[in-house]
């Protein structure tokens, strides 16, 4: 299972909110889903950047802050 840097698992639809590691005032929030490229669940950062579960859980950059279904209005922020 894949866990956020508070122990939390992490799952579709989760939106994470994460700092970037080269620049830790840059945040950025993402919902989790299917990545064709990577066979694997994971988020697309503002660049466009496809980063799989794996690759998240292998740092502290990243926290759950709710899910698509409860909290749409988390996306409609940062996109909007």
């Amino acid at each position: 299972s894949h866990k956020d840097r508070n122990g939390k698992e992490i799952y579709e639809g989760d939106i994470l909110k994460y700092n970037f590691p080269y620049d830790g005032r840059l945040k950025h929030i993402s919902p989790v889903t299917y990545l064709e490229t990577q066979s694997s669940f994971g988020i697309k950062d503002i660049y466009g950047n496809e980063i799989p579960l794996y690759r998240i859980t292998a740092n502290n950059y990243f926290e759950v802050i709710g899910n698509i279904y409860e909290n749409p209005e988390l996306l409609e922020v940062e996109n909007g």
